[in-house]
């Protein structure tokens, strides 16, 4: 019987030190299964930051992704549009170039204006949108957002077309709306009020060259759409008004249509 019971404290021994070893060994894997997955989980973070460092490293438009970051939104528009200095020699595309002065928007009051959405790529010598390629709609166009522009000849022409456009000026109220992180309609309301405030103003000047002409009994057209008294004292008077001088430059910007020919010779 003694012979027996010692056989049988001897194999539990044994049980026990197999227990043991096998558990050193379950913590031993699991250690190096977690220092492994730790090591690996901090070079993706380390090569995420080194990513995320190149792709907001300066501001040329060859850096915009199709969907950028709210991160990286916020620093390039706080960079600002890529505009070199009047020193800058431009390359040259069938022998032209861009221009430095297409960056400043001309009012007419013989003032200047700078072009903040207008931006310059050194790497591809071409103009995009900032605003467009930031905040660019589906029906934005991707010459201005994703292509780029090159067709110096015609610069100054498409970029006061573009400047102009629906798809632009939806590009900059999403930069409004960004800017102050508000809600839509309030927003609409609030650029439908300033819109109705502007049209009003620049109705008032109209009215008071109406009111001038006629008590001068002058007449108000001449023989076409820009020549006259009433659009030559218009022009004069918006020297002092800012609204009837944007709305001169809107209307530069357009083609004038020809007038109906309401008299035919048969």
């Amino acid at each position: 019987m003694d012979s027996i019971r010692l056989e049988e404290c001897v194999n539990v021994q044994e049980k026990n030190q197999n227990r043991k070893s096998n558990n050193d060994a379950l913590e031993h894997s699991y250690s190096q299964d977690s220092n492994c997955s730790f090591n690996s989980c901090t070079s993706r973070c380390a090569h995420s930051e080194e990513e995320s460092e190149v792709s907001v490293n300066g501001n040329d438009p060859l850096l915009f992704a199709e969907r950028c970051s709210a991160q990286e939104i916020d620093h390039f528009l706080s960079l600002g549009p890529c505009q070199p200095e009047n020193g800058f020699i431009f390359p040259k595309e069938s022998e032209r170039s861009c221009s430095c002065t297409w960056f400043l928007k001309n009012l007419p009051d013989k003032s200047r204006e700078k072009r903040e959405w207008l931006t310059y790529s050194k790497t591809k010598n071409k103009l995009y949108c900032l605003l467009c390629s930031l905040f660019g709609t589906p029906q934005c166009h991707d010459l201005w957002s994703r292509n780029g522009f090159q067709d110096w000849k015609n610069g100054a022409r498409d970029i006061q077309a573009h400047e102009i456009s629906k798809e632009h000026r939806d590009s900059e109220l999403c930069k409004l709306q960004w800017r102050q992180n508000t809600r839509i309609d309030i927003s609409l309301t609030l650029q439908k009020s300033a819109r109705i405030v502007e049209n009003r103003s620049v109705m008032n000047v109209m009215i008071d060259c109406v009111l001038y002409l006629a008590s001068e009994m002058m007449a108000l057209r001449g023989h076409d759409a820009k020549d006259g008294k009433f659009y030559n004292l218009f022009r004069m008077l918006a020297k002092y008004s800012v609204s009837a001088s944007n709305y001169l430059t809107t209307l530069s910007n357009r083609q004038f249509k020809p007038d109906p020919q309401f008299f035919k010779s048969s």
